[in-house]
């Protein structure tokens, strides 16, 4: 069965602005691309919660990178899925262990 997915402000936020970002600077092809890979993750996460890499912060908060400059980082919770943002990996990670501690902190 799958999980309910559920995206937190944040992340919405984030995802606004990839989405602004991709389509300044790059084609309808590539906007697809990017936006299949991301559905095809979700629906992952949905079936299969645990599937990718547990992060430093919890067994119950996982990272998906979804291109190599873009993290997916959720949540599990017993009945749905918690999308806490969209990560820039080429930033500082211990920018994403603030951001992460300011999601659970909510």
């Amino acid at each position: 069965m799958a999980l309910e997915i559920k995206w937190l402000p944040d992340a919405q936020k984030d995802l606004a602005a990839i989405y602004d970002y991709l389509e300044q600077n790059y084609t309808e092809r590539e906007i697809n691309r990017f936006f299949d890979k991301l559905e095809h993750a979700l629906s992952n996460i949905a079936i299969f919660p645990y599937m990718y890499r547990q992060s430093k912060f919890g067994q119950a908060i996982r990272q998906c990178v979804l291109i190599k400059q873009i993290s997916l980082i959720y949540r599990i919770k017993e009945d749905r899925i918690e999308i806490l943002l969209l990560f820039d990996n080429r930033q500082n990670p211990n920018r994403l262990e603030y951001l992460i501690k300011t999601d659970l902190s909510k």
